[in-house]
């Protein structure tokens, strides 16, 4: 016997639902720049400590919040899939040696300089996403890229292109130059790698990470042989608290993100954090942003305009199509 048939209104419910889950790594991808630049307040905050002792805290703090939850909910480390090791591996060691190279580069170049270079991760996580992964490009993917690079160069004013007040010229800089641009590709790669693991479990994801970064760190504690504890009669305990636990929603955020949506639609959203920064720095710094700051947070505004605009269209479009099939 045959059932009752679907009526119209029940073919109107699917799109729907598809249109609002379209959307969903795009949510996480601008929680994870929330997280982001929280964070990067926190290490602000931290100004006692180099960094690679807060890049060791963080690791502690990561790990005790989230080992717990892995031995309560049974979730294991060591008997995943022969073919997930190589990209969590993978994935761990160059995210590893990004966040290093990052801080080498902002450590030895000024933050404005080191800013710009940081954010052309975008660009190489396109290029290696279509090498790799066989990730379509659109034309609308290159403006928005445009528009995000020129919103960074406008808010960071890099030094090597608008000229410097402090006599330092691109020949002295060279080697962080190049650590900040080797620091944006390895970033990249770690993306495409996340996004080869896609809906693997996220916390394995993040300690595994949590682990590479927490050996390098120590690595590089041990060769400095400078090891200091925070401050007592400051709120730097507090900080590397909330730094960590900043740290966990971001790479929970982040990894979502990547397993849901394309690396370069991801890494482009992820520049909207200095907006983020605009709002800590007057805040907490009382640094009001200028007309070049803020015609740069408009140019990144518009990246994320644009990226939305394409996914709005494509969810349309295919919202229209599973209407048609379904009828």
């Amino acid at each position: 016997m045959e059932g009752p048939r679907p009526s119209q209104d029940d073919h109107l419910v699917l799109p729907k639902k598809k249109f609002h889950v379209s959307f969903i790594g795009l949510a996480f991808a601008i929680l994870a720049s929330f997280s982001g630049s929280v964070m990067a307040l926190f290490v602000k905050l931290t100004i006692s400590m180099p960094s690679y002792e807060v890049v060791w805290f963080r690791s502690v703090v990561v790990g005790v919040f989230l080992l717990p939850y892995v031995i309560y909910h049974r979730i294991t480390l060591f008997s995943n899939p022969k073919w997930s090791y190589k990209f969590l591996l993978a994935r761990s060691a160059l995210g590893a040696a990004g966040v290093l190279l990052k801080y080498y580069s902002f450590k030895n170049l000024s933050v404005s300089d080191a800013t710009v270079l940081s954010f052309t991760t975008p660009i190489f996580a396109a290029l290696f996403g279509y090498i790799l992964l066989k990730e379509s490009l659109h034309w609308m993917d290159g403006l928005a890229a445009m528009f995000s690079l020129g919103g960074v160069i406008l808010t960071a004013r890099p030094s090597f292109i608008f000229g410097s007040t402090t006599g330092q010229d691109i020949g002295e800089v060279w080697m962080p130059v190049c650590a900040s641009l080797a620091g944006a590709i390895v970033a990249a790669l770690a993306f495409i790698f996340v996004r080869k693991l896609g809906k693997f479990e996220v916390i394995v994801i993040v300690l595994y990470l949590n682990a590479a970064m927490f050996t390098t760190s120590t690595i590089g504690g041990l060769m400095d042989g400078k090891w200091s504890l925070p401050m007592c009669e400051t709120n730097e305990n507090w900080y590397l608290l909330l730094l960590g636990i900043a740290a966990i929603f971001l790479q929970v955020f982040m990894t979502k993100a990547l397993a849901l949506e394309k690396a370069v639609i991801v890494t482009l959203v992820r520049t909207s954090d200095i907006l983020f920064a605009f709002i800590w720095q007057m805040s907490f710094f009382s640094v009001k942003p200028s007309w070049y700051s803020i015609g740069g947070g408009i140019l990144v505004f518009m990246c994320n305009v644009i990226i939305f605009s394409k996914k709005y269209r494509q969810s349309s479009f295919a919202s229209s199509n599973k209407s048609v099939k379904t009828k």
